[in-house]
């Protein structure tokens, strides 16, 4: 059960950080990056969700509408305030996983003393 919790909070409970990802390509509607999410990062999430959480992070100011003839659908962009936000998001990440790499190997290496 831990194990599941933790896999749900790197992936549906911050699905934002994929959304960036495959926006960093170029833009895109949601249902292009519902399959995307799925195809490289194997996160799987219905296309409301998705729709919930572009809402979500249009108001935040991650991602913006592309204006222009895009045809039928709404595409998505991501802005520079959502670049540097995935950025720190990847850091924060980095961070503790050095953390916790850190502290499994200081005990790993206390136990074999």
């Amino acid at each position: 059960m831990a194990y599941e919790r933790l896999e749900k909070s790197l992936t549906k409970s911050n699905i934002w950080l994929y959304v960036c990802k495959v926006l960093m390509e170029g833009p895109k509607y949601a249902y292009q990056i519902v399959k995307e999410i799925k195809i490289y990062y194997g996160v799987k999430a219905s296309t409301v969700t998705i729709y919930v959480v572009l809402s979500k992070m249009e108001r935040e100011g991650l991602i913006k509408t592309v204006e222009g003839n895009m045809g039928p659908y709404r595409y998505y962009e991501l802005t520079e305030h959502g670049r540097k936000t995935f950025a720190r998001g990847l850091k924060l990440i980095e961070e503790k996983l050095t953390l916790l790499r850190g502290t499994v190997n200081a005990e790993q290496t206390s136990q074999k003393c």
